[in-house]
């Protein structure tokens, strides 16, 4: 069955006004069943995370943000995705810069980070995203995942 286009164009017309009154919800949806939430940092040290939609050359960073009941280095880092894409380079810092005012500020929790990066042209964000998502797994198969927002510019 084919859709005349003058309906089609309505039908997305009114979806994007339903969005745009809240009526249909487009936040993160909640974790995976049986998964960890973490704590992830897109774009450490900036705040918002802006990334520029258009670009696909470029390297992204996002942090998994160890904490007392999360240790990083208990990642499987080949079985971390990204919105699609794997990571191209990891290290491990304990100290990452955080968002905000005060650029120079760090985390300052004593915990490890694992940062990872990206290739912007891998991941999976439209320039309408407003959220991306990072999941994996631990070495002991324990599935993982954790959400923060971006802020799309160029579109």
């Amino acid at each position: 069955m084919r859709i005349p286009l003058r309906l089609a164009i309505g039908i997305l017309a009114v979806l994007s006004l339903m969005i745009g009154w809240g009526v249909i919800d487009t936040s993160p949806a909640e974790a995976l069943p049986g998964s960890i939430e973490v704590d992830i940092d897109i774009k450490p040290g900036s705040d918002p995370n802006s990334i520029n939609c258009n670009k696909d050359n470029g390297v992204i960073t996002v942090a998994i943000l160890g904490s007392a009941t999360f240790d990083v280095t208990q990642v499987d880092v080949s079985l971390v995705d990204f919105e699609g894409a794997s990571a191209i380079h990891e290290g491990h810092e304990t100290d990452i810069p955080i968002g905000g005012s005060g650029r120079d500020k760090k985390r300052g929790d004593g915990f490890t980070d694992l940062v990872l990066h990206f290739r912007l042209g891998d991941i999976g964000l439209s320039c309408s995203s407003t959220y991306g998502t990072l999941t994996g797994t631990l070495f002991d198969g324990t599935p993982f995942e954790g959400m923060d927002d971006v802020n799309m510019i160029g579109n």
